[in-house]
Formats: C-alpha cells, sequence, structure tokens
C-alpha cells in the first residue's frame, strides 16, 4: 500500500469522535489542559501527509513475513 494510509475518518464517525473528544474533556477525564479537538485534527492531516509522501515498500519484509 502506498499512499493510501487514511488517520482521519471520514463524516460521520469525524463527527462522532469529535462528540467523543468534547464529552471526555467536559466529564474531566484530562487532568490536563488538552488540545482542541481542532488542533489534534490539524496534527493528524499533517503526519497523513507525511507518510503517505514517504510511504514506499519495505524490501527487508518478505511479504506475508508476520502472517
Amino acid at each position: 500500500m502506498q499512499g493510501g494510509i487514511q488517520l482521519i475518518p471520514n463524516n460521520p464517525l469525524l463527527n462522532e469522535i469529535e462528540k467523543d473528544h468534547y464529552s471526555a474533556v467536559n466529564g474531566g477525564m484530562f487532568y490536563s489542559k488538552i488540545d482542541s479537538f481542532d488542533t489534534v485534527i490539524k496534527r493528524l492531516i499533517v503526519i497523513e501527509a507525511k507518510i503517505n509522501k514517504t510511504n514506499k515498500p519495505c524490501k527487508s519484509i518478505k511479504k506475508n513475513h508476520y502472517f
């Protein structure tokens, strides 16, 4: 798989994850201030783009090596 890693789900799942994030924050699940959902998503967009740009097949791992 080259250039096909997707870290951010499509809607409506993304909306559900956002609701869960804010429920966790408002419910006091974290002891310190955490980043907003938008900030987390923006980071994931950058990471996803980097992975998909540099993702190349690894020659040292044989097909079905782990299975």
